[in-house]
């Protein structure tokens, strides 16, 4: 009993000394810790949507870029809600090329959606596909920092890891380019899924895996990049492994569900896109060039991860190792290096080989190098997804620093990483200033070269875009480079129209007869032809034929229509020449040709 008192007293001391009791109704004390959390995050969110508004806040003035005067500006389908349901069951390039859609590889149905919504708020505003776009990259981000958070980052950490992800310069070409939107959807969908299925993990809940699965399936419906989801997902596993204790069963019970939302995309795709998928160029390297290739390639991507230099729209390739062996032994020690020290410092970063491996994992797409979009064999938009390991190995390696040696380290890369960002994206404001800073970079580049001639050509700039034609010319054979097939299609396309424009109607005819046989399928060349007969030759039946073919092949080619009514009017039939005229502003509105013709043609009719 003597013990049992002492027992007492003590226990009341310590209670005494504790404070009172709580009741039940009482608020706990774990309470203002967990709303002190809450607003913690909502700051860190806030401060994360700011720092992406503040970055891009140059981009929102550029104008349609590049694909964008396809995709947006001369899309008919997307200006009506109606045609939501035909973007899941045709590929993104059917309104301009319905006989091609066999070959075209791209199945990205969200995309379209999200055009014919921002037309239907902004009509053809660039400023509002914009908006999107950097609203799309800060939701991404802020996904970002809450999936380090579930992934067991410090709240440093996490934050640290979302602000080098808002601000990395390479990401400019997906945010600053309005074509790049598909990257945003999918990351937003991919890493949103990915957050979902680590709550899975730790709640097994069937609610999160379904939510989890959904957005997979939105990611897949947005960019290809996405199929890597179950591979990331097994890494997670891998990674949480202490505290899941999942048995090898109970982790593949996990993961099916994913293989299983990418086989019904890949059938929905298949059905859609069919099998064929063509190469996109037509060099023909041995299997030992491949391989180096893709080390080449890995560490390139490694490299524009952690050092995003030089920024450029279009990187020159070289395919043959013979081009490239220097280059190929370094990126291979890059590669090694990084895995070698990971492993060397494993106790300290226990995961760090783990995130090395989910960015080659989530790289994985880009080794498909036969038939990789356009032949464009290395592009800083792939990297959108991939960035996030990348970004997650800095956030981990700054937090062992010491606590003011991390604060300035972080401070100064985002710095420099915003200040890269925001030159980056002047060059995404307009289709001259993206070619000409890249010809500044890769002089012989000669994709760039001939989209520089094009739009002087347009300008009426004929000596710049005569030099522009001759560096492309002179370069398009050169073998160390990858070529897509469309090069010498379009070279011949803008020296026919050069020859024009200087009146040399003969030459003119030769170099478009050459790009028909190149590429009889293309709309171009027998609208610019009928061009020549019409404007040179006046020889306005003959041009008929040629704009029938370039109208049949070219759904979106508005100056197909516009020079069919010019040479319908010349014929005298001018309500048959009002008619094109309008089809022709109908696919772009913003045609000042197309009106002047309109109007003239319809003073005619109405003097009859």
């Amino acid at each position: 009993m003597a013990l049992m008192g002492k027992q007492s007293r003590g226990a009341a001391k310590n209670k005494r000394k504790a404070g009172p009791t709580p009741s039940a109704d009482s608020p706990q004390p774990a309470a203002p810790q967990t709303g002190k959390r809450s607003r913690s995050r909502a700051v860190h969110l806030a401060l994360i949507a700011v720092l992406t508004f503040l970055v891009y806040a140059d981009s929102l003035g550029g104008e349609f870029v590049g694909d964008d005067n396809v995709q947006i500006a001369r899309n008919e389908n997307i200006r009506s809600l109606g045609n939501i349901p035909r973007d899941f069951t045709t590929s993104v390039w059917a309104f301009a090329s319905p006989n091609q859609t066999s070959n075209d590889r791209y199945y990205r149905p969200l995309q379209n959606v999200i055009y014919t919504l921002t037309y239907h708020v902004g009509g053809l505003s660039p400023v509002a596909y914009h908006l999107v776009s950097v609203t799309l990259h800060s939701a991404v981000s802020i996904f970002v920092y809450l999936l380090c958070l579930e992934m067991g980052l410090s709240v440093g950490a996490s934050l640290f890891a979302a602000a080098l992800f808002v601000v990395h310069p390479v990401h400019t070409e997906s945010v600053a380019w309005i074509a790049g939107v598909g990257d945003l959807l999918c990351g937003l969908f991919y890493f949103s899924g990915l957050w979902a299925f680590i709550r899975f993990l730790k709640r097994q809940s069937a609610a999160w895996l379904a939510l989890s699965m959904l957005l997979v399936f939105l990611a897949l419906l947005s960019k290809e990049m996405a199929v890597t989801f179950p591979l990331a997902a097994i890494l997670v596993i891998a990674m949480k492994r202490d505290e899941l204790h999942f048995t090898i069963g109970k982790s593949a019970r996990s993961i099916a569900p994913f293989f299983l939302v990418v086989a019904v995309y890949l059938a929905v795709r298949l059905s859609v896109l069919g099998l064929t998928l063509p190469a996109t160029f037509e060099d023909h390297p041995g299997v030992f060039d491949w391989i180096t290739l893709a080390v080449w390639i890995f560490g390139h991507y490694l490299q524009f991860a952690f050092v995003p230099y030089p920024l450029a729209s279009f990187h020159p390739t070289p395919l043959y190792l013979e081009y490239r062996i220097v280059s190929t032994i370094l990126y291979g020690f890059l590669a090694a290096g990084i895995a070698g020290l990971l492993w060397y410092r494993r106790k300290q970063i226990p995961d760090g080989l783990l995130w090395l491996l989910m960015f080659a994992a989530m790289l994985a797409p880009v080794f498909y190098l036969k038939g990789i979009a356009g032949g464009n064999l290395f592009a800083e938009r792939y990297l959108y997804i991939p960035t996030l390991p990348a970004m997650v190995l800095v956030a981990i390696l700054g937090s062992r620093l010491k606590r003011r040696t991390s604060i300035v380290v972080s401070i100064c890369l985002i710095a420099i990483f915003s200040a890269v960002t925001v030159a980056r994206n002047l060059d995404w404001r307009s289709d001259e200033a993206l070619y000409t800073r890249t010809l500044e970079i890769y002089p012989n580049n000669v994709y760039t070269c001939l989209s520089l001639s094009a739009l002087y050509l347009d300008q009426k700039r004929y000596s710049e875009a005569e030099k522009c034609l001759e560096i492309a010319a002179a370069h398009i054979d050169d073998p160390q480079f990858s070529h897509p097939g469309t090069e010498a299609y379009r070279l011949s396309i803008e020296l026919g129209t050069l020859a024009a424009r200087q009146g040399k109607a003969s030459e003119a005819e030769n170099y478009l007869m050459r790009a028909i046989e190149i590429n009889p399928a293309a709309s171009d060349a027998y609208s610019l032809l009928a061009g020549v007969r019409m404007n040179l030759e006046r020889k306005f039946e003959e041009s008929i034929p040629l704009l029938e073919k370039a109208i049949e092949l070219g759904p979106a080619d508005d100056q197909a229509r516009d020079s069919m009514g010019v040479a319908l009017y010349n014929l005298k039939e001018y309500d048959r020449a009002v008619e094109y005229f309008r089809q022709a502003l109908q696919i772009n509105p913003d045609s000042k040709l197309a009106a002047s013709h309109l109007e003239t043609a319809l003073k005619r009719v109405q003097s009859k």
